[in-house]
Protein backbone atom coordinates (compact mmCIF):
# COMPACT_ATOMS: atom_id res chain seq x y z
CA UNK A 1 0.00 0.00 0.00
CA UNK A 2 1.20 3.58 -0.21
CA UNK A 3 3.17 5.77 2.53
CA UNK A 4 1.13 8.88 3.76
CA UNK A 5 3.00 11.82 1.17
CA UNK A 6 3.49 14.24 4.59
CA UNK A 7 4.08 17.74 2.15
CA UNK A 8 0.25 17.16 1.84
CA UNK A 9 -0.69 17.89 5.48
CA UNK A 10 -1.64 20.58 7.42
CA UNK A 11 0.88 21.77 9.47
CA UNK A 12 0.52 24.12 12.49
CA UNK A 13 3.59 25.46 14.08
CA UNK A 14 5.58 27.98 16.28
CA UNK A 15 8.32 30.24 15.36
CA UNK A 16 10.33 27.52 16.79
CA UNK A 17 9.43 25.39 14.06
CA UNK A 18 9.04 22.22 15.63
CA UNK A 19 8.10 19.82 12.74
CA UNK A 20 10.41 19.20 9.86
CA UNK A 21 9.01 17.07 7.16
CA UNK A 22 9.59 15.26 3.86
CA UNK A 23 7.28 13.23 1.65
CA UNK A 24 7.87 10.03 4.26
CA UNK A 25 9.35 11.27 7.20
CA UNK A 26 8.85 13.05 9.98
CA UNK A 27 11.27 15.11 12.29
CA UNK A 28 9.80 16.18 15.38
CA UNK A 29 10.11 18.09 18.49
CA UNK A 30 7.54 17.66 20.84
CA UNK A 31 7.99 20.83 23.67
CA UNK A 32 6.45 20.38 26.63
CA UNK A 33 5.98 24.79 27.18
CA UNK A 34 2.68 25.72 25.89
CA UNK A 35 3.78 25.36 22.12
CA UNK A 36 1.11 23.94 20.14
CA UNK A 37 2.36 21.94 17.19
CA UNK A 38 0.61 19.48 14.79
CA UNK A 39 0.40 17.71 10.94
CA UNK A 40 -2.83 16.49 10.08
CA UNK A 41 -4.87 15.76 7.01
CA UNK A 42 -8.97 15.99 6.39
CA UNK A 43 -9.60 12.94 4.88
CA UNK A 44 -13.84 13.83 5.00
CA UNK A 45 -16.54 13.19 7.42
CA UNK A 46 -16.24 9.49 9.03
CA UNK A 47 -13.42 8.40 6.77
CA UNK A 48 -11.85 6.41 9.19
CA UNK A 49 -14.16 3.81 10.72
CA UNK A 50 -12.77 0.29 10.77
CA UNK A 51 -8.98 0.09 9.43
CA UNK A 52 -5.61 -0.98 9.82
CA UNK A 53 -2.66 1.28 9.82
CA UNK A 54 1.13 1.41 9.93
CA UNK A 55 3.53 3.65 11.65
CA UNK A 56 7.68 3.48 12.24
CA UNK A 57 8.50 5.62 15.55
CA UNK A 58 11.46 6.74 17.29
CA UNK A 59 12.59 8.92 20.25
CA UNK A 60 15.75 10.22 19.79
CA UNK A 61 15.98 12.32 23.19
CA UNK A 62 14.21 14.49 25.48
CA UNK A 63 12.02 13.08 28.04
CA UNK A 64 8.50 14.68 27.40
CA UNK A 65 5.65 13.32 25.38
CA UNK A 66 4.38 13.61 22.15
CA UNK A 67 2.10 11.60 19.71
CA UNK A 68 3.09 9.70 17.18
CA UNK A 69 -0.37 9.12 15.20
CA UNK A 70 -3.91 9.93 16.05
CA UNK A 71 -7.73 10.23 14.91
CA UNK A 72 -10.37 13.12 15.54
CA UNK A 73 -12.91 14.82 14.51
CA UNK A 74 -12.17 18.31 15.53
CA UNK A 75 -8.81 20.43 14.58
CA UNK A 76 -6.52 21.30 17.46
CA UNK A 77 -3.47 19.77 19.45
CA UNK A 78 -4.88 16.20 20.00
CA UNK A 79 -4.59 16.80 23.64
CA UNK A 80 -7.66 18.69 23.54
CA UNK A 81 -9.52 16.97 20.93
CA UNK A 82 -12.43 15.10 22.32
CA UNK A 83 -12.98 11.80 20.95
CA UNK A 84 -9.31 10.79 20.05
CA UNK A 85 -7.73 7.78 19.92
CA UNK A 86 -3.72 7.88 19.26
CA UNK A 87 -0.60 7.05 20.03
CA UNK A 88 2.04 8.53 22.17
CA UNK A 89 5.34 8.12 23.70
CA UNK A 90 6.55 9.40 26.78
CA UNK A 91 10.64 9.20 27.52
CA UNK A 92 11.33 9.30 31.55
CA UNK A 93 13.77 7.19 33.88
CA UNK A 94 13.50 3.69 34.82
CA UNK A 95 9.89 2.55 34.39
CA UNK A 96 8.27 5.46 33.63
CA UNK A 97 8.79 5.02 29.87
CA UNK A 98 5.74 4.45 27.97
CA UNK A 99 4.22 3.57 25.00
CA UNK A 100 0.83 4.28 25.31
CA UNK A 101 -2.30 3.21 23.26
CA UNK A 102 -5.45 6.00 23.97
CA UNK A 103 -9.09 6.56 23.73
CA UNK A 104 -10.32 9.97 25.02
CA UNK A 105 -14.14 10.10 24.75
CA UNK A 106 -15.51 11.93 28.30
CA UNK A 107 -12.35 10.07 29.78
CA UNK A 108 -8.80 8.93 29.21
CA UNK A 109 -8.74 5.02 28.42
CA UNK A 110 -5.00 4.33 28.48
CA UNK A 111 -2.79 0.53 27.60
CA UNK A 112 0.90 1.23 28.07
CA UNK A 113 4.05 -1.00 27.43
CA UNK A 114 7.24 0.10 29.30
CA UNK A 115 9.76 0.70 29.59
CA UNK A 116 11.24 1.48 25.96
CA UNK A 117 14.53 2.54 25.02
CA UNK A 118 15.59 5.66 23.20
CA UNK A 119 17.31 5.63 19.44
CA UNK A 120 15.58 1.85 18.74
CA UNK A 121 12.78 1.68 16.17
CA UNK A 122 9.25 0.34 17.07
CA UNK A 123 7.45 -1.01 14.04
CA UNK A 124 3.51 -0.22 15.36
CA UNK A 125 0.61 -1.99 13.73
CA UNK A 126 -2.93 -0.37 14.54
CA UNK A 127 -6.03 -2.34 14.12
CA UNK A 128 -9.45 -0.63 14.79
CA UNK A 129 -13.06 -3.37 14.37
CA UNK A 130 -15.62 -1.85 15.66
CA UNK A 131 -14.89 -1.08 19.19
CA UNK A 132 -11.87 -3.44 19.25
CA UNK A 133 -9.10 -1.11 18.86
CA UNK A 134 -5.62 -3.32 18.79
CA UNK A 135 -1.70 -1.86 18.51
CA UNK A 136 1.39 -4.24 17.86
CA UNK A 137 4.28 -3.11 18.61
CA UNK A 138 7.36 -5.25 16.10
CA UNK A 139 11.10 -5.05 16.45
CA UNK A 140 11.12 -5.13 12.70
CA UNK A 141 9.09 -3.49 9.35
CA UNK A 142 9.14 -7.36 8.25
CA UNK A 143 7.32 -8.95 11.34
CA UNK A 144 5.19 -6.23 11.51
CA UNK A 145 4.05 -6.61 7.84
CA UNK A 146 3.64 -10.53 8.32
CA UNK A 147 1.59 -9.77 11.82
CA UNK A 148 -2.30 -8.56 12.86
CA UNK A 149 -1.54 -6.40 15.61
CA UNK A 150 -2.33 -9.49 18.24
CA UNK A 151 0.86 -10.99 17.68
CA UNK A 152 3.81 -8.11 18.49
CA UNK A 153 7.27 -9.44 19.47
CA UNK A 154 7.35 -6.97 21.84
CA UNK A 155 3.70 -6.26 23.61
CA UNK A 156 0.31 -5.77 22.22
CA UNK A 157 -1.60 -2.93 23.44
CA UNK A 158 -5.95 -3.41 23.56
CA UNK A 159 -8.53 -0.99 24.37
CA UNK A 160 -12.73 -1.83 24.37
CA UNK A 161 -13.54 1.64 22.87
CA UNK A 162 -16.60 3.74 24.56
CA UNK A 163 -17.89 3.67 20.87
CA UNK A 164 -17.23 2.56 17.38
CA UNK A 165 -15.92 6.04 16.54
CA UNK A 166 -15.49 7.26 13.44
CA UNK A 167 -13.03 9.92 12.14
CA UNK A 168 -12.46 12.64 10.02
CA UNK A 169 -8.63 13.88 10.33
CA UNK A 170 -5.61 11.85 10.55
CA UNK A 171 -2.28 13.58 12.95
CA UNK A 172 1.40 12.62 11.88
CA UNK A 173 2.34 13.84 15.00
CA UNK A 174 1.05 16.14 17.69
CA UNK A 175 2.76 18.37 20.75
CA UNK A 176 1.37 17.75 24.65
CA UNK A 177 1.43 20.79 26.25
CA UNK A 178 1.48 21.94 29.77
CA UNK A 179 3.47 25.26 30.81
CA UNK A 180 6.99 24.00 32.04
CA UNK A 181 9.95 23.00 30.33
CA UNK A 182 11.10 19.69 28.51
CA UNK A 183 10.94 18.44 25.07
CA UNK A 184 10.93 15.11 23.14
CA UNK A 185 12.25 14.29 19.94
CA UNK A 186 11.04 12.02 17.25
CA UNK A 187 11.81 10.34 14.03
CA UNK A 188 8.59 9.26 12.42
CA UNK A 189 8.24 7.61 9.02
CA UNK A 190 6.03 5.95 6.18
CA UNK A 191 2.48 6.42 7.41
CA UNK A 192 0.75 3.54 5.91
CA UNK A 193 -2.90 3.77 5.89
CA UNK A 194 -3.65 0.95 4.14
CA UNK A 195 -6.10 2.29 1.75
CA UNK A 196 -6.49 1.94 -2.21
CA UNK A 197 -4.57 3.79 -4.73
CA UNK A 198 -3.95 2.92 -8.58
CA UNK A 199 -0.40 2.93 -9.08
CA UNK A 200 -0.19 2.83 -12.99
CA UNK A 201 3.54 3.27 -12.82
CA UNK A 202 4.02 0.00 -11.72
CA UNK A 203 1.42 -2.06 -13.10
CA UNK A 204 -0.16 -2.00 -17.19
CA UNK A 205 -4.18 -2.62 -17.86
CA UNK A 206 -4.50 -2.97 -21.60
CA UNK A 207 -7.51 -3.42 -23.18
CA UNK A 208 -10.87 -1.74 -21.54
CA UNK A 209 -11.40 -2.34 -18.19
CA UNK A 210 -12.68 0.16 -14.43
CA UNK A 211 -10.75 -0.37 -11.78
CA UNK A 212 -12.34 1.88 -9.11
CA UNK A 213 -10.56 4.22 -6.23
CA UNK A 214 -10.87 0.95 -3.97
CA UNK A 215 -8.77 -0.80 -5.96
CA UNK A 216 -4.96 -1.26 -5.50
CA UNK A 217 -2.40 -2.72 -8.12
CA UNK A 218 0.49 -3.74 -6.58
CA UNK A 219 4.35 -4.60 -7.41
CA UNK A 220 4.47 -5.37 -11.80
CA UNK A 221 1.89 -6.85 -13.44
CA UNK A 222 0.07 -6.58 -16.57
CA UNK A 223 -3.99 -7.14 -17.15
CA UNK A 224 -4.92 -8.07 -20.41
CA UNK A 225 -8.44 -7.73 -22.00
CA UNK A 226 -11.40 -6.44 -20.04
CA UNK A 227 -11.35 -6.49 -16.59
CA UNK A 228 -13.41 -5.06 -13.99
CA UNK A 229 -12.80 -4.21 -10.12
CA UNK A 230 -15.43 -3.15 -8.07
CA UNK A 231 -15.66 -2.51 -4.41
CA UNK A 232 -12.44 -3.25 -1.68
CA UNK A 233 -9.77 -4.98 -3.15
CA UNK A 234 -6.80 -5.05 -4.84
CA UNK A 235 -4.74 -6.17 -7.49
CA UNK A 236 -1.45 -8.29 -6.51
CA UNK A 237 0.94 -9.33 -9.56
CA UNK A 238 4.26 -11.14 -9.28
CA UNK A 239 3.72 -12.29 -12.97
CA UNK A 240 0.78 -10.93 -15.27
CA UNK A 241 -2.34 -11.73 -15.61
CA UNK A 242 -3.57 -13.33 -18.88
CA UNK A 243 -7.34 -12.99 -19.49
CA UNK A 244 -8.74 -14.40 -23.08
CA UNK A 245 -11.85 -12.95 -21.80
CA UNK A 246 -13.36 -11.23 -18.88
CA UNK A 247 -12.33 -11.05 -15.43
CA UNK A 248 -14.21 -9.39 -12.74
CA UNK A 249 -13.62 -8.86 -8.80
CA UNK A 250 -16.26 -8.19 -6.94
CA UNK A 251 -17.02 -7.25 -3.31
CA UNK A 252 -14.13 -7.72 -1.06
CA UNK A 253 -11.61 -10.25 -1.95
CA UNK A 254 -8.16 -10.39 -4.48
CA UNK A 255 -6.67 -11.36 -7.32
CA UNK A 256 -3.49 -12.65 -7.00
CA UNK A 257 -0.71 -14.01 -9.57
CA UNK A 258 2.19 -15.68 -9.53
CA UNK A 259 3.92 -16.66 -12.53
CA UNK A 260 0.95 -15.66 -14.82
CA UNK A 261 -1.53 -18.57 -13.09
CA UNK A 262 -4.35 -16.76 -11.53
CA UNK A 263 -5.84 -17.23 -8.28
CA UNK A 264 -9.21 -16.24 -7.45
CA UNK A 265 -8.70 -16.62 -3.29
CA UNK A 266 -11.75 -14.88 -2.01
CA UNK A 267 -13.32 -13.18 -4.80
CA UNK A 268 -15.10 -14.88 -7.43
CA UNK A 269 -13.71 -14.61 -10.89
CA UNK A 270 -15.48 -15.33 -14.01
CA UNK A 271 -14.20 -15.75 -17.07
CA UNK A 272 -11.63 -18.43 -19.00
CA UNK A 273 -7.88 -18.07 -18.16
CA UNK A 274 -4.70 -19.10 -19.84
CA UNK A 275 -0.98 -19.87 -17.75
Amino acid sequence: MAKEDYTTYTEVDTVNDRIQKTAHHIDFVSSRNAEETYLYKDYGVDHFGDFTHKVDVVQTAGSWVGYAWGLSNTVDELLDCDPRIGIYFYYASGANSTINLIEYSGAQYKDSFGPFSLNTPYYLLIKKTGTSLKCGIYSTAELRDAGDATDGDIDNLALTLQADHKFRYVFGCSSFTLTSAGTGTFDIDALDLQEGAIKTSSATLAGTGTLTAAATIVTEGVVYGEATMSGTGSLAALGSYLHSATATLAGTGSLSAQGGVLKPGAASLSGTREA
